[in-house]
């Protein structure tokens, strides 16, 4: 139903995510196709954010610069240097493991058990990751004439 569609959803989304990420890489010297993006999004984002401002206290701008350093900056950062040094393919498969390390944390810093159909469904997400990563990959980055098996 409405889980299988949300969850496609999020695949279509995260795979493009990651081949715009190695477009970017490769389109631009630096990080300013990096930070360029970022902005685009922060000013389609605004409509969402803003009305949230006023009702932020002091301690969570804490949060908000941390959130902001970590979850924004050095992530994208990050993943921008993976696809520039490696391959949107090769990111994406990485990224389609994500689900499997975040239930191993899970498991072990949170003492949570993974039932039989969680452990499913992670397997389908990371299948289904990896093979569209794979798939759109083996299109979108190899050269004109270069055969790929």
């Amino acid at each position: 139903g409405a889980g299988v569609l949300f969850g496609l959803g999020a695949a279509v989304a995260f795979g493009t995510y990651t081949l715009m990420a190695g477009r970017v890489g490769q389109d631009s010297a630096g990080i300013q196709g990096l930070a360029l993006s970022v902005g685009v999004a922060a000013l389609l984002l605004s409509p969402f954010s803003l009305p949230v401002v006023p009702k932020l206290e002091s301690a969570d701008w804490v949060a908000v610069l941390i959130s902001a350093l970590l979850g924004v900056a050095l992530a994208y950062t990050l993943d921008f240097l993976a696809t520039k040094l490696t391959s949107p393919r090769v990111v994406g498969t990485l990224f389609a493991v994500d689900p499997a390390a975040a239930a191993v944390v899970g498991a072990l810093a949170l003492d949570q058990e993974l039932s039989v159909s969680a452990a499913a469904g992670i397997g389908l997400v990371i299948a289904s990751g990896a093979a569209i990563i794979w798939r759109s990959g083996r299109t979108a980055t190899a050269p004109p004439g270069d055969v790929q098996p």
